[in-house]
């Protein structure tokens, strides 16, 4: 199962018991249940589906069948729209085998900036925004490593603000985002993180927001209760402003919220995998790795592309659509249908929700199915469609 939390089988009895064709074929649109059989006992499956993909280090994703990767590749294989992703971070190493094709370039062949070194090469020497990279875009199917979340329609921003520890300045931070703005970046991933409020980086945000970017933030690893005296940046940030998302993480063995991630019922605003386990060793995140490798890292900085992944698929659909949208209408469709929502979770992260891909995508293309010629330059806010969602006890 992609989580003991999530996978679980029941005995019913029906009266007028109907064919049990006619039951699978009920069910089979509802992510909800897995499938029908007859006469089974009530017990919590203990197999890990792994994802149906070739790349040899996929089986041991086991993020991708907890958030439902599989079944968000009818929404991907419809999107042939482009959507640029900035990951400002420790830059990208845009050689990888898994990523070299998912790569932005501009004019003048440049895949972003190096706010570090102040030069057109963002390339990545502390393998954090490698990683961060692979989560949202590793190429898939070409038998190779590990498998992202999105699909060819996403091209990688690398803007590099942090150095070969993985540290920066918010100055950096500030810089980079007026860069992702400048240059056309539909999403922006932060998963970097400080203690307090910062002035540069929020004013930069907002920028970001206000010219109809979505950003994605990290609550941050303290294992702390965000509050409004006990801030972090930008994690904190995310409830003041719409299209602005703060997410922490959960384990995908257990669905509990990581021991090392912030949280909040008001600052943490979504939820997804951080790590597959929050005890023992080598049970974090895999994905790509410099030196055309693969690695497991774990913290809210994994949890957070997740989130920026399901941005991507959602906004990419809608240009492929030809509708307009808003960063905050990008955060409601996500908060309000492309979630599970966990009882357990809900004094940790605000509504308990935890991301989705799988119902996001079956909630959109319901939605469109529903409304097959809406008018061109549609305004969609987020509300629109199915808000279907699992909920777990």
């Amino acid at each position: 199962a992609a989580s003991d939390v999530y996978k679980r089988q029941y005995s019913i009895y029906i009266q007028n018991m109907p064919q049990l064709a006619e039951l699978e074929d009920e069910v089979q649109q509802q992510n909800c249940i897995l499938g029908v059989t007859e006469n089974i006992s009530v017990k919590k499956s203990q197999v890990f589906v792994a994802a149906n993909v070739n790349d040899p280090q996929a089986s041991q994703q086991r993020h991708l069948g907890f958030i439902g990767y599989d079944s968000s590749r009818p929404l991907a294989n419809a999107i042939t729209s482009k959507v640029t992703v900035a990951v400002i971070d420790s830059g990208i190493e845009y050689t990888h085998t898994d990523l070299t094709n998912r790569m932005w370039v501009d004019g003048s062949g440049n895949h972003g900036y190096n706010f570090v070194a102040d030069n057109f090469s963002p390339l990545d020497d502390d393998g954090h925004g490698t990683h961060v990279s692979g989560i949202i875009a590793a190429e898939e199917n070409n038998s190779f490593a590990v498998t992202g979340l999105t699909g060819s329609f996403v091209e990688l921003m690398a803007i590099k603000v942090l150095d070969a520890t993985g540290s920066g300045t918010s100055q950096n931070v500030h810089d980079g985002i007026q860069y992702a703005i400048s240059n056309g970046a539909d999403i922006i991933n932060l998963s970097v993180e400080s203690i307090g409020t910062n002035a540069l980086m929020e004013s930069a945000i907002r920028d970001a927001i206000n010219a109809g970017i979505v950003v994605t933030m990290a609550t941050g690893n303290q294992g702390q209760q965000m509050t409004a005296t006990n801030v972090f940046a930008p994690g904190s940030l995310g409830p003041q402003l719409g299209g602005a998302i703060s997410v922490a993480s959960v384990d995908s063995q257990t669905g509990a919220l990581s021991k090392f991630s912030n949280y909040s019922s008001t600052y943490a605003e979504i939820a997804a995998p951080g790590a597959e386990s929050s005890n023992g060793a080598n049970v974090g995140i895999m994905s790509t790795a410099i030196r055309n490798g693969f690695e497991r890292i774990r913290g809210t900085s994994q949890s957070t592309p997740m989130v920026t992944a399901s941005a991507a698929l959602l906004i990419g659909y809608l240009k492929t659509k030809n509708i307009q949208y808003t960063p905050q209408a990008i955060e409601t469709f996500i908060k309000r249908s492309g979630v599970v929502k966990s009882s357990i979770l809900s004094s940790f992260v605000n509504g308990g929700d935890i991301l989705h891909l799988g119902m996001l995508s079956s909630n959109l293309i319901t939605y469109f199915e529903e409304n097959p010629n809406p008018e061109p330059g549609n305004q969609f806010d987020g509300t629109k469609g199915s808000s279907a969602t699992c909920h777990i006890n």
